[in-house]
């Protein structure tokens, strides 16, 4: 009798401590935070370099942030050899707050106009962040 008592007390624990993690993970309905700070938007020319400071935060557990640069010419997104396009994914390892800097090169024959910069991150849950979007000028 003793020993079908402790089974159903520890059998009690275990599925009590994994309900708890499941309902964290179903009840986290927030989204995690993008700041983007220190981009430097003045002066990028063709052979040149996009650096970007930034913080990601998330109130459980951080998952993976996206970074995106497009030609931004009215979305028509056209084909050109000389079309400056980048991206960059980053496993952000189920921290609480993730803080960073990139630097990106300008390929030399990058083709001169208005870009986007965009950056999305998700947590752990499959909540995304608000856009983070920042226009870019490539020029001579």
């Amino acid at each position: 009798m003793k020993k079908v008592f402790l089974f159903a007390l520890i059998s009690a624990v275990v599925v009590s401590c994994t309900k708890k993690e499941d309902d964290d993970v179903i009840t986290d309905k927030q989204k995690p935070l993008v700041e983007l700070f220190a981009l430097d938007t003045t002066g990028i020319m063709p052979g040149g370099e996009i650096h970007l400071d930034f913080k990601f935060t998330d109130n459980q557990a951080l998952n993976q942030a996206k970074f995106e640069i497009h030609e931004a010419g009215g979305h028509g997104h056209r084909i050109s050899a000389a079309e400056f396009e980048w991206s960059l994914i980053v496993d952000l390892k189920g921290q609480k707050s993730y803080t960073d800097n990139i630097e990106i090169d300008v390929p030399l024959d990058a083709e001169l106009g208005e870009y986007h910069f965009l950056v999305t991150v998700t947590d752990k849950s499959g909540n995304e962040s608000d856009l983070g979007e920042i226009d870019l000028m490539i020029f001579n």
